[in-house]
Parts: C-alpha cells; sequence; structure tokens
C-alpha cells in the first residue's frame, strides 16, 4: 500500500526523465558555495527508522492492483536534510528520504523508493513565497516502476504565533516504466491551515486540495477532492516525551470515462480498452481513512513508534473495493 502524500510541499520545476537522482544531487552540491557548508546558518538533520508491519491487503492502488491478501514486512527509512538561512528572509533547503520494504510471502510488492526535494522561501511583510522542487523514483520487485516529478509555488503566512495557512499550486507527472498508458499530467489547487494552541504542544491541521489528471490513456482521466484533518498533541514528560497525532482524511475521485458497466462485467480492464461512445455509469472511488501513531523517546535520540491506519475504499468499480488496515511498530533514531 503505497501513498505519495506531498502535504507541505513547495516546489521547484518539473523533474526531467533524463536526470537521475545522482545526477540531481552532484548539481545541489555542486552549487552550494563552499563557505556556506560551514557557516552557522546551515543546519544539518538525519533519520532512520526500522519497522516491522501487517497489511491486511497489500496493494499498488496506484495501478489498481489490489491483492486483497495480508502479509507482513519489514521496513527501513532513512533521511538526510540540509538548511541554509542566507538572510533573515531567504531560506533553502534539501532533503532526501528513502524507504525500503520487503515482504514475507508477496515479494512482487517489494518497494524501493528514493525521494529528493529541494526548495526555497523568500519572506516579505509577513508573507512567505515558496518554490519546491520534489522527484521520486521508485522499484517494485527490483525494477523500475514509477518516476514521480512535481512542481510547487506557494503562499504562506503565519499569524500571531498562533495560525498558519498555505495556498499552493502544483503541476505533477507520472512516469510508469511499464505501464504507459498509466502515464499522467496533474494540476493541484491546495490549501493548508495549522491553528496552534497557547503554549505550543498541540494543533490542528486542515487540508483541503482539488486534482485534474490528464493521462496518457482517456479512459484514466480524473478529478480528485480531498480533505484531510489532524490533530497533534505532545505530552511533555522528563523521562518519555510522546508526540500522539490522530487524523482522517476523505477523498472523492471521478473518472472522466472510465465505463464501469463494461468494467464489472469483464472483470476488469484491459490495457487499450477504449470507452464506449454511450456509457451508463463512470467510476467513482471514494476513500475514508483513519490514521493514528504515538511517538515515545525514549532518550535524546531514540523513539519507539507505533502506528495504526484504517482505510475503507469503496468504488462502484467492483475491482478496488476493499477494506485495509495496517499495523506497525518500530524504532527510530534521530540527529
Amino acid at each position: 500500500h503505497h501513498n505519495y502524500d506531498f502535504y507541505d510541499m513547495i516546489a521547484i520545476e518539473v523533474l526531467m526523465k533524463n536526470i537521475t537522482l545522482p545526477t540531481l544531487l552532484s548539481l545541489v552540491i555542486l552549487n552550494i558555495p563552499v563557505s556556506t557548508l560551514a557557516a552557522d546558518s546551515v543546519t544539518w538533520t538525519g533519520s532512520a527508522t526500522a519497522e516491522r508491519e501487517h497489511d491486511s491487503s497489500v496493494s499498488l492502488e496506484q495501478v489498481d492492483d489490489v491483492s486483497r491478501e495480508s502479509d507482513y514486512a519489514n521496513q527501513l527509512k532513512w533521511g538526510l536534510g540540509a538548511k541554509w538561512q542566507a538572510t533573515d528572509s531567504l531560506q533553502f533547503s534539501t532533503q532526501y528520504l528513502g524507504k525500503n520494504k520487503d515482504y514475507d510471502e508477496f515479494t512482487e510488492y517489494d518497494l524501493n523508493q528514493h525521494h529528493l526535494a529541494l526548495s526555497s522561501k523568500f519572506t516579505y511583510s509577513g508573507i512567505g513565497y515558496g518554490y519546491r522542487f520534489d522527484g521520486v523514483k521508485a522499484k517494485v520487485d527490483g525494477e523500475d516502476f514509477l518516476n514521480f516529478s512535481q512542481s510547487t509555488l506557494a503562499l504562506d503566512k503565519l499569524s500571531d504565533s498562533s495560525f498558519y495557512m498555505r495556498a499552493a499550486i502544483s503541476i505533477n507527472k507520472k512516469d510508469f516504466i511499464q505501464l504507459d498508458e498509466r502515464d499522467a499530467q496533474a494540476t493541484v489547487f491546495g490549501l493548508d491551515s495549522m491553528a496552534f494552541s497557547t503554549s505550543g504542544r498541540s494543533h490542528v491541521s486542515v487540508n483541503a486540495s482539488v486534482e485534474n489528471e490528464v493521462a496518457e490513456e482517456k479512459l484514466f482521466d480524473n478529478k480528485t477532492l480531498s480533505l484531510k484533518v489532524s490533530f497533534q498533541h505532545k505530552f511533555a514528560s522528563t523521562h518519555f516525551p510522546t508526540t500522539f497525532v490522530t487524523g482522517i482524511r476523505y477523498a472523492h475521485k471521478a473518472y472522466d470515462s472510465f465505463d464501469i458497466t463494461f468494467a464489472n462485467n469483464n472483470g476488469g480492464i484491459l490495457t487499450g480498452f477504449q470507452p464506449q461512445s454511450s456509457m451508463d455509469e463512470t467510476r467513482v472511488d471514494l476513500l475514508k481513512q483513519w490514521t493514528t501513531s504515538l511517538d515515545v523517546g525514549l532518550n535524546d535520540w531514540l523513539g519507539l513508534i507505533l502506528k495504526v491506519t484504517y482505510a475503507d475504499n469503496d468504488s462502484n468499480y467492483d475491482a478496488v473495493k476493499y477494506d485495509e488496515r495496517i499495523i506497525s511498530a518500530g524504532l527510530s533514531a534521530r540527529f
């Protein structure tokens, strides 16, 4: 089960097919002045997480591949980030995130993923103007599966240290290595807001977005409305400080030309299928998802992570209608 959630992302430009992650990393390093690497204004962060996960329905929902079979998996995630405060109003940052998931039995769903983010932000009169680029390369079962890129412009404002708002427009591109008909480009309009408590230990966040995706095969053109609400609270403790997060997400995805009557009667959609001239009903997917997690600090750098997710994937297309429960536990090291 893999979701590409780019909440709070501010992009710079669209990733080209012929640019690899090593090349991008080299360009980033070569374009950072040597003097800044030793400057006090540069901060570095890093993390590594090892988890054991149980998934009630191992799936690749990006291509409607739903197994309805459960399995356990070992998951390793790691990350490295750098932030450079060039001036009081200008900030640059870069982040690399990696993920490797190996299933016990359904190894054909094994995932290896690399994510690079480059961003800049200029603040003027209390308003932030941001640009961010995100590029993701994913392999499934050891073979290239997806190249994803996203570019976003955003405006944000923090009011009285208690309320934050951000408006963004994104353009993204999906390049499926072995499923050309699934290749797509999308435009996303998003609005994020966060309200903080007086102490700053709690906040509520709301994200709403509208996405219009145009695929290589018209059959998969769709429009998605999404709403996500979450709550976070940090419990202060001398021995085991704990961060609690819970949230719900609702998404409505409507396809323009996906003939649901034909699809259900024929057990699925075959590559190259062309929609009929008249359709009784088109495909609509409804996602209702609930997630809760605990991050318990064991010491200054090590934490215990527990997470539970339940998703109700409803649809008038029978092949993608299913419930899913994911439970994971692991250790996370941060520096």
